[in-house]
């Protein structure tokens, strides 16, 4: 399911779990998201590994709205997160979600500007929902877009 990724570029993975919905209708579910990455680039630490943490938003028009962020992990440039992502896949229209991997720089802080940034990549909540294995593989850009590109 994973493919290597070169120094330069990180490659990020999700996937939705596997569990029972937490909550549905016939227009929505609430589904959650975990997240890995391979490969990162070294944190601004001059004598440790990166200290990463991913944070996903919802970009809506020109609004930017925080689902979530989950665990920091020690010294590692290749997480898997534990903590999932709870969000509402709403099957009739087009999530944007974008994630966005930070090295932790002050401890507890959730000021993002007390943290290094590491990458972020844009996706539609449906290609991981309609993927025959619920997940996702991207590759992390350092720039934060502020739109979404469909390739």
């Amino acid at each position: 399911m994973r493919r290597s990724s070169s120094a330069t570029a990180a490659a990020l993975t999700t996937f939705a779990q596997d569990v029972p919905l937490l909550l549905s209708s016939e227009s929505h579910s609430e589904v959650e998201l975990h997240f890995s990455c391979e490969a990162l680039k070294f944190g601004g630490d001059l004598f440790s590994l990166a200290d990463p943490f991913a944070r996903l938003v919802l970009v809506e028009k020109d609004e930017e709205i925080e689902l979530g962020r989950t665990e920091v992990i020690k010294n590692t440039t290749s997480p898997r997160w534990s903590n999932g992502i709870k969000c509402a896949y709403h099957f009739e229209e087009s999530q944007i979600c974008r994630l966005e991997v930070w090295d932790e720089d002050v401890k507890g802080s959730s000021n993002l500007n007390d943290h290094t940034f590491q990458g972020s990549c844009d996706f539609l909540l449906a290609e991981i929902m309609t993927s025959s294995d619920a997940a996702l593989e991207k590759q992390l850009k350092k720039a934060i877009s502020s739109t979404f590109g469909s390739a």
